[in-house]
């Protein structure tokens, strides 16, 4: 930042961060919540929101929330089973 003003690649960052908190943060708690202890939750949000941000132009435009949710369908069945999501709650 140089004169207190921000460099648009900075904003571009910014802004970018906010629209993908914005598309993921409302069906990601409850995600998280029904898989973890609740105790944890908070946790996990937040370090899913910081690797979000520090990925942020890894993340594909309009296909923010399969990203950060991986579908049950998706797993793969040879996987262990500790790393498989319920479908449901």
């Amino acid at each position: 930042m140089r004169g207190g003003r921000q460099a648009p690649a900075d904003l571009a960052r910014r802004d970018r961060s906010a629209e993908i908190f914005h598309l993921v943060f409302e069906p990601l708690w409850p995600y998280v919540l029904c898989r973890a202890r609740g105790s944890v939750t908070g946790d996990i949000v937040a370090e899913v929101l910081t690797v979000l941000w520090t990925l942020l132009v890894a993340v594909p435009r309009a296909s923010e929330l399969p990203w950060v949710l991986p579908e049950p369908e998706a797993v793969d069945p040879g996987e262990s089973t500790s790393r498989k999501f319920p479908a449901v709650c």
